[in-house]
């Protein structure tokens, strides 16, 4: 057997002997690493699905349902938020000088107007918490008059039709 081979010959042989080696390496080491990983993203996603299917629905009647909210029909509504408004300023011991009461598509739009010290005002506003239906507060104006606070608020709730 004649071995004589150029330079250029080795040099492919130990190429094709390098290529052959790496690949046997990524085949016996990195193929059981990349195994583990597929696997492990497949139980990931079967846990995902599992999670997905024991969460609740999350609608607004169930978060609703949940708080203890309640929203009720249109004269209910305005009814109870009315009563609401008037013994919490009582118990502040705030006296409105306007409650003004509008509908909006199936928004109940309210617009009060006092004058109150800063304490008694975050009183009224910490009352607004424990009332058992949604009021949002959507716009304050407060301006500093002597000691007091004279307050433009608007309060906005939904209701059933």
């Amino acid at each position: 057997m004649n071995f004589n081979m150029s330079k250029r010959e080795k040099q492919l042989i130990l190429l094709t002997i390098g290529l052959l080696l790496f690949v046997a390496y990524w085949i016996l080491l990195m193929g059981p690493v990349f195994l583990k990983i597929n696997n492990g993203n497949m139980e990931i996603k079967k846990l995902q699905m599992e999670v997905e299917q024991l969460k609740p629905p999350v609608s607004s009647a169930y978060i609703l349902s949940k708080r203890g909210l309640q929203i009720l029909p249109y004269e209910e509504q305005v009814s109870k938020i009315v009563d609401f408004l008037n013994s919490s300023f009582n118990k502040a011991g705030v006296s409105l000088s306007l409650l003004h009461q509008e509908s909006d598509g199936n928004r109940l739009v309210f617009s009060l107007q006092f004058k109150t010290t800063d304490q008694k005002f975050l009183n009224v506003v910490n009352y607004f918490a424990k009332i058992d239906t949604i009021l949002i507060i959507s716009k304050v104006k407060a301006e500093q008059e002597n000691d007091e606070l004279v307050v433009d608020m608007e309060l906005v709730s939904g209701y059933l039709n």
